[in-house]
């Protein structure tokens, strides 16, 4: 990420964001299983982080939609590759 995005988004910031939004095995051990229907954690921690070390985390495609966090990021990302793709048209125009 950090070689496509010349920097602007490094390896540990990157890290460091989806384990702010990634639950760790057993996490929700403790968790009211009863209030799992209203109260879901897993909307808002839709990531599971599979090893310490690593950068690998997985996640129920179905848990992305109904994740407030990632609804925003993704209308977000929606926004800057349109503002990009008129960018490039008006660039092309001129």
């Amino acid at each position: 990420m950090e070689s496509f995005t010349d920097g602007i988004i490094s390896e540990e910031k990157l890290k460091k964001n989806f384990n702010e939004i990634s639950f760790k095995f057993g996490d929700l051990e403790k968790h009211d299983i009863d209030h799992f229907l209203l109260g879901n954690p897993v909307q808002e921690k839709p990531f599971i982080q599979v090893t310490e070390n690593d950068t690998i985390f997985n996640t129920s495609i179905s848990n992305l939609d109904r994740s407030p966090i990632l609804r925003v990021v993704k209308s977000i990302l929606v926004f800057i590759w349109n503002a990009v793709n008129i960018f490039i048209k008006i660039i092309n125009i001129s």
